[in-house]
């Protein structure tokens, strides 16, 4: 996580921060510049809503690039992930459905489904515009007689292309780099407000 830290260390404070946010934000960057660990430095300090959303989308800006790289090397070549690979062993069986637990904000796993010619699940119904389902038909389960092959993937801290839109609802918007207007990444970063976010 170092390199996120150091992401962070570099962040400058937005104007609209009231001064006590500012101060508690430099708090923060002080406790990385003497070494302490970005979780513990983060546990340390009780950040805003404001600042919370800052560090998720400083967050998202570091990783996606990194992201789509992989996305892109999928492309030109499918067998480019093993996970791919592990998902043909595990297949190679009467199951129809894996599931996949993951803490990371990455897609790696839906790649390595795609890549593999499975289709996969992250709890929203499939399409450009994606929306939480609202019958078990869509959640990812195969329906009886038909053969496809889901992977089913749970990701309890979020992932780089799902958003809050600032009314309570979640969405996943698969296009676009940019964060849309009016909506949070729904990524949940570590420190005090993680077992806060998790657990509401």
């Amino acid at each position: 996580m170092w390199p996120l830290a150091d992401h962070l260390r570099g962040l400058a404070v937005p104007t609209e921060w009231q001064a006590e946010e500012s101060a508690e934000w430099q708090r923060f960057v002080d406790a990385l510049a003497a070494g302490t660990d970005l979780e513990t430095a983060l546990q340390a300090v009780r950040m805003t809503d404001r600042q919370t959303a800052h560090v998720a989308e400083a967050t998202r800006a570091l990783l996606l690039p990194h992201d789509e790289r992989v996305f892109l090397d999928v492309l030109n070549d499918r067998r480019a992930l093993p996970l791919t690979r592990l998902f043909r062993h595990l297949f190679a069986s009467i199951h129809h459905t894996i599931d996949v637990v993951t803490p990371n904000y990455d897609r790696l796993a839906e790649y390595a489904a795609d890549a593999g010619d499975f289709l996969h699940h992250t709890g929203f119904t499939p399409g450009y515009l994606q929306s939480r389902p609202k019958s078990s038909r869509t959640r990812g389960a195969a329906a009886p007689g038909d053969p496809s092959r889901v992977v089913r993937v749970w990701k309890v801290h979020g992932s780089l292309d799902w958003f809050h839109n600032g009314q309570g609802q979640i969405v996943g918007v698969r296009v676009g780099r940019d964060t849309p207007p009016g909506f949070s990444p729904l990524m949940i970063t570590p420190g005090i407000d993680k077992y806060r976010l998790t657990h509401t």
